[in-house]
């Protein structure tokens, strides 16, 4: 079953059927293209192979199962996101967890991030900065400014990704699983086009969401906004 690997590929490359099947050189139809996806036909060997060049991978890895869970942690976006861009940028987080597990894997790290994903705990939206101190004392950071975050957030196997979307995108984080629950990676995601502070600012406010155990009575858009103001600014 190709179905859900399909579907996930296509948004990833935000293109339609009739797109894929024009690229594909109209050996099969927009509706053929539906039934795959929808585990509804397989396709011939011929036409997977097609697929595959079409959208840049081996036949193969369209065959293969996900072999992680990803979940979306926070999504800041604006009211007005709507139509494909949302699907696509989550496909897009998927196959790039999965392409980063992959590789720390035959790197030899089987540790997952280097951030306890979700486990900072917090009663107030004071409490982020002290959180924020606490992941740049962990990190080794000091109080200096950092002057490559996205080197910084890497280092600490955090993937981060840009998205050319629009203007009501500003961020998402997500974390992937094994299906043991192990959680093996994680990502944040922001979009390309953002001046560099306000990229540094989403990069940090995505990264409070993942480190933040934030109870229902505590603002969590708040909250992690204070995080990231303290991660690049302490108070110090």
């Amino acid at each position: 079953m190709i179905g859900q690997r399909l579907r996930q590929l296509r948004l990833a490359r935000g293109m339609t059927l009739q797109a894929l099947a024009i690229k594909m050189g109209g050996v099969v139809t927009k509706q053929a293209l539906s039934k795959y996806e929808h585990d509804k036909a397989q396709p011939s060997p011929l036409v997977l192979s097609r697929l595959g060049s079409a959208l840049g991978v081996k036949a193969a890895y369209l065959c293969a199962e996900p072999s992680i869970n990803v979940t979306i942690v926070a999504y800041s976006r604006g009211p007005r996101l709507s139509g494909r861009d949302p699907s696509r940028i989550e496909a897009l987080v998927q196959e790039a967890l999965e392409h980063r597990v992959l590789l720390q894997e035959l790197g030899g790290q089987h540790d997952g991030v280097q951030l306890p994903i979700n486990r900072l705990h917090v009663d107030s939206a004071e409490d982020a900065e002290a959180a924020a101190e606490q992941v740049r004392e962990t990190w080794g950071l000091g109080t200096d400014p950092i002057c490559d975050l996205t080197a910084t957030l890497e280092d600490r196997l955090l993937c981060v990704l840009e998205a050319s979307t629009s203007e009501d995108f500003e961020g998402l984080s997500a974390v992937a699983r094994d299906d043991e629950g192990n959680i093996k990676a994680a990502a944040i995601v922001t979009r390309s086009d953002t001046a560099g502070e306000r990229q540094r600012l989403n990069l940090a406010h995505e990264l409070g969401h993942l480190a933040l155990a934030i109870p229902e009575h505590v603002n969590e858009e708040k909250a992690a906004f204070r995080f990231g103001g303290a991660f690049l600014a302490p108070r110090n």
